[in-house]
């Protein structure tokens, strides 16, 4: 992502799973702040407009499939 601006993250996963998008400024408090689930491929892409707000911010993802 650009500075000031989104962020975009992809990655890709299981198809038919759904990802949970978490953020943190600290490494210790993470917020969901979205889901993503892959296309057939696999591939998944997420933005975070809300990232131009924090003078940096943390991403991973959870798979929420058992």
């Amino acid at each position: 992502g650009a500075a000031g601006g989104p962020f975009k993250l992809t990655m890709t996963g299981l198809a038919g799973h759904t990802y949970e998008v978490e953020a943190t400024t600290d490494f210790s408090t993470w917020t969901v702040i979205g889901t993503m689930t892959p296309d057939a491929g696999g591939a998944l892409s997420f933005t975070d407009t809300n990232a131009a707000n924090f003078s940096q911010r943390f991403y991973r993802t959870r798979d929420t499939q058992p």
